[in-house]
C-alpha cells in the first residue's frame, strides 16, 4: 500500500535534519517523538504542561508546542 512519506527538512539553530515524515494534510496537529524533538533543539520550558494520551499500545506523555 502507498504511504505518504516525504522528506521534510527540520531546521535547528545551527543546522538542519532531513527526515521522512508521514504527511496527513487533514490533520489538526503533527507529532514527533521526544528524541527527535531534542535532536532539533526543542526543550521542555517551565510553562509547558505535560499531557497524556491513551491508545491501544498504552499511555504516552506529550507536550503541545507550536513550531515554525
Amino acid at each position: 500500500p502507498w504511504i505518504p512519506l516525504y522528506p521534510i527538512k527540520f531546521f535547528s539553530k545551527n543546522d538542519f535534519i532531513i527526515e521522512n515524515c508521514l504527511i496527513d494534510s487533514g490533520a489538526d496537529i503533527s507529532a514527533i517523538n521526544y528524541e527527535f524533538g531534542i535532536e532539533i533543539g526543542l526543550q521542555k520550558e517551565e510553562h509547558d504542561y505535560i499531557f497524556q494520551i491513551e491508545g491501544i499500545g498504552g499511555t504516552i506523555d506529550y507536550i503541545l508546542k507550536r513550531i515554525k
